[in-house]
């Protein structure tokens, strides 16, 4: 399973890296999501999560309202939100970003108002959602954004993991769970010991996923 992703855009990008450092980081494994530019493999839109987003902030206060206590229903309810404020639609982002420069700087709030995304939006308003929990001590564990490669696609989700465990969010192919028994094959190297040889083994089931994405 190629964990090659971030080296793709590297290499691809080159030189213009350090001009987008200027203002932001770079979004990459276990790295903060907030204030941070999610750079794809191959040319399309650089996703800014911005955290002085009005729409952000808005939908994290409705978010956390009446939050659950257990970690679990916490990261269930995270999930559940994010699906209702955006529709898996590639075609919908195809369509927007056929009038986007390559490489041209979008705000995750365009997709959050045109209500539709592809996993890599879902993954980082999940990523943002539960950063924020993080760092007000909702939830005391980590967050990521994972992406891979395979033979037929590209894909990314968010990561939590504490002391109970890693889950899985991902909003685009409807998955909330462990990394060994979902529609992807989520598991890193370390992750191993919590029973890698349980991950997917057989052909998933048919959905669209864009090669270069």
């Amino acid at each position: 399973m190629p964990w090659n992703r971030t080296q793709l855009w590297m290499i691809r990008m080159g030189d213009r890296i350090e001009f987008l450092k200027e203002d932001h980081h770079i979004i990459g494994r276990d790295t903060p999501i907030a204030n941070g530019l999610y750079v794809g493999a191959h040319a399309r839109e650089i996703l800014l999560v911005d955290p002085d987003s009005t729409l952000l902030k808005s939908y994290y206060s409705e978010l956390v309202r009446d939050s659950p206590q257990q970690e679990q229903e916490i990261l269930k309810k995270c999930f559940d939100y994010s699906r209702r404020l955006m529709t898996f639609d590639e075609g919908s982002v195809d369509l927007y970003l056929s009038v986007v420069k390559p490489d041209q700087i979008v705000s995750l709030d365009i997709f959050l108002l045109r209500r539709t995304g592809v996993c890599r939006h879902f993954a980082l308003l999940n990523g943002y959602f539960l950063e924020r929990m993080i760092q007000e001590e909702r939830l005391d564990g980590k967050v990521s954004v994972g992406r891979n490669s395979y033979a037929f696609g590209a894909h990314a989700w968010c990561r939590y993991t504490s002391k109970k465990g890693v889950t899985v969010l991902d909003g685009a192919q409807n998955y909330f769970g462990d990394v060994h028994h979902g529609k992807w094959w989520y598991a890193r190297n370390e992750d191993e010991g919590e029973g890698v040889g349980k991950a997917i083994t057989r052909p998933m089931r048919a959905i669209k996923i864009d090669p270069i994405k």
